[in-house]
């Protein structure tokens, strides 16, 4: 019979019938729909290979991606062009709610290109005002205004290498140094450069190259707040007036632009024209079903999108609906006019052919890291070719397909699984690597109970705790069961038999399952009472450790765990860090510890995107003090609790029956998963 552990939904690698924020979670990209990547790909290399200096000339252009309905892929088709290298990708939402205005598209457009890719350096904004930088050092160098002895090859050279020329970071840089040096002086040359290249007011260009300047000097000197002292360049005095009835040499006043939408609206045409000199734009506009009925507001936002088109050059708009939508607001909406403006290209989405299909549901096992074998006697069992059979004639979405392997996944593994020949789910030689990462330290669930601790062993101050005698010396990561057996052969060993490699297959699944569970999470709370039972549990089975329990002064009933080992001692605390009281009396307690108990310290666990505040219970000239002295601030990733959140459900489960694997085996097998933290929670303070 297939193991119940996969009966639960969460394990279902088809739950999730569409793709979250059009992303498939994995290593690689499945494209869906061939055809309609190709044509956008195509449009891509086309803007790639126009002149960029061509931006003051021309004019974006909009194209249109429709789908049979939702469910088809459009997002998942759009999220390919994210990856792109090529070109400045910005994804911008429209709040069907909220009144379509200028400021908070410009705002978008600007704090997208200000975030930093994953793996890089730079900001895409960064990359853009170098790229300006070089563009006009180039241009004053071949127009003689920088004298130089070969000005072809040194303005080849600048404008190849302005990421590294035009690093203010790097106060060794030459070009970078005298392009800060000599700004003011070389402002009044430059700026007609940047005009005659993007198309911008000698007056816009100036602005322009005042604020990237001040933005990449921010960037140089760390500066959080850099994006906004952009935007605060860009509102500054430019236009100089004359007071009333002074005459023209007398005293001048500098004026401020207004701010109104019309200000937004040029500054975002004039931000896309700088970008789309470095590379081509490309703006995607999706999830719009919003707008739905509403026609006024799609008029409103397709006049948007025709006035941005006409602002911008070298820009690609990417206009996502589904057809219900084209048909029953936008065609019902625009002039004749203004719909040929928005279907100047169209790439509509069909259905999926059986291999792609299969394609889809093959990475899908792989993305939620379903065992090969568990893999083959699904997809043997699927009968995709039966389905595509009933679907004849109709068009066949990725979301139907996910939908129907779910149903299919279900039923599998709800029932008995058929008779196979004897394949052990795991191979043997991965059960021989296990056993030896993990020594073959097992406690067996008919081990006797450890031996008490001889009378008077008690640390003083200890109460309600259970001991457990001193750890061997053999330095083994699990417990030696009492007594100790003798070790069989390992080609004896009784976990290499079909009998047990079964059971602990199917706990490592769920495992896994749960691991992509957790991480799918946007975010991962802290969880006090997951972090305690398997601290707790890896006390109670270390042989390099031993685990008690203490009572707190002053709180009745409350308690916290310790470590002991020959050489520290190590507190834990079981109670969320909502509750203050429990937590100021338990560094108290810690601090009281660490001077008459030495090497002993408490662990406090922080999530790294929600760090814990220390200043709750403890003043800021204390924080120093305390971290030096007795608490371990231990932070874990995202991953890193996904992964012991996933650990410690499967040991829960283990200890209530529902998993083949008994409690003791259970945390044998799951060892590998601790043994990082175990690690960092040993070492000595100073070096944690």
């Amino acid at each position: 019979m297939a193991s119940e552990s996969f009966s639960n939904q969460l394990c279902n690698p088809f739950a999730s019938d569409i793709f979250p924020d059009g992303v498939e979670t994995g290593n690689t990209f499945l494209t869906l729909h061939q055809d309609a990547q190709e044509k956008l790909n195509q449009e891509l290399a086309q803007a790639v290979h126009q002149n960029p200096t061509s931006v003051r000339q021309s004019q974006g252009r909009v194209i249109l991606l429709r789908a049979p309905r939702a469910g088809y892929g459009k997002s998942h088709l759009l999220s390919g062009l994210l990856q792109a290298d090529n070109a400045f990708v910005i994804p911008v939402e429209f709040d069907p709610e909220a009144k379509i205005a200028w400021k908070p598209l410009f705002d978008q457009v600007l704090a997208c290109l200000h975030q930093t890719s994953p793996g890089a350096s730079l900001s895409q904004l960064d990359d853009i005002a170098r790229h300006t930088f070089a563009s006009v050092n180039a241009g004053m160098i071949l127009s003689g205004k920088v004298p130089c002895a070969v000005p072809e090859e040194a303005a080849a050279t600048v404008r190849s290498r302005y990421r590294d020329l035009f690093d203010f970071a790097k106060k060794d840089q030459p070009v970078a140094q005298w392009f800060q040096d000599h700004f003011e002086r070389l402002l009044p040359v430059g700026s007609p450069i940047l005009s005659q290249e993007t198309g911008l007011s000698e007056t816009a260009a100036t602005l322009w190259l005042r604020a990237l300047c001040g933005y990449s000097q921010a960037g140089a000197e760390k500066d959080p707040s850099r994006l906004g002292t952009l935007q605060w360049a860009l509102k500054q005095p430019t236009t100089p007036v004359h007071s009333s009835g002074a005459p023209a040499h007398g005293f001048q006043f500098l004026q401020a632009p207004t701010e109104g939408d019309t200000f937004f609206k040029e500054k975002l045409g004039e931000l896309c024209r700088l970008a789309a000199a470095d590379r081509p734009v490309v703006i995607l506009l999706d999830h719009l079903d919003g707008f739905h009925g509403s026609s006024e507001k799609i008029l409103r936002l397709a006049n948007f999108l025709n006035d941005w088109r006409q602002l911008s050059g070298r820009v690609l708009f990417v206009l996502s609906v589904n057809q219900d939508l084209w048909t029953e607001t936008f065609l019902k909406a625009l002039p004749s006019a203004l719909e040929d403006r928005l279907t100047g290209g169209q790439i509509t989405l069909g259905g999926l052919s059986r291999e792609t299909a299969e394609d889809l549901i093959k990475q899908r096992l792989d993305t939620w890291r379903v065992p090969a074998a568990a893999a083959e006697q699904f997809l043997s069992e699927l009968s995709l070719g039966q389905y595509f059979a009933q679907e004849a004639g109709r068009l066949v979405s990725p979301r139907a397909v996910l939908r129907y392997a779910a149903h299919a996944w279900q039923d599998l593994w709800s029932h008995p699984a058929k008779p196979r020949p004897s394949d052990p789910s795991v191979p043997v030689a991965r059960m021989r690597d296990m056993l030896e990462r993990i020594k073959e330290r097992l406690v067996l669930p008919t081990a006797p109970p450890d031996n008490p601790a001889p009378t008077g062993a008690k640390s003083p101050g200890y109460t309600n705790g259970t001991t457990h005698s001193p750890a061997p010396d053999s330095g083994a990561i699990l417990r030696d069961p009492h007594p100790a057996p003798p070790r069989p052969p390992l080609g004896d060993s009784p976990f290499l038999t079909p009998k047990r490699v079964a059971p602990d297959h199917a706990l490592q699944v769920r495992f896994h399952t749960l691991r992509a569970h957790f991480a799918s999470s946007p975010w991962l709370l802290l969880d006090q009472d997951r972090l305690y039972h398997l601290m707790k549990l890896s006390g109670q089975r270390l042989a390099l450790v031993r685990f008690l329990e203490t009572g707190l002064p002053g709180l009745e009933g409350a308690v916290a765990g310790v470590w002991q080992s020959p050489d520290a001692e190590i507190l834990f605390g079981s109670e969320p860090y909502e509750d203050r009281a429990y937590w100021g009396a338990l560094i108290d307690f810690a601090r009281q510890r660490s001077t008459y108990v030495p090497g002993s310290r408490l662990v406090l666990f922080s999530a790294a995107a929600a760090p814990v505040n220390l200043a709750v219970w403890l003043h800021q000239d204390e924080i120093v003090a305390a971290r030096a002295q007795f608490l371990d601030l231990q932070t874990l990733d995202h991953s890193s609790l996904a992964a012991l959140y996933a650990t410690d459900e499967v040991l829960r489960e283990s200890e209530r029956g529902a998993l083949p694997l008994g409690s003791a085996d259970a945390f044998a097998s799951l060892a590998p998963q601790l043994e990082g933290l175990w690690k960092k929670l040993t070492r000595p303070l100073a070096s944690a």
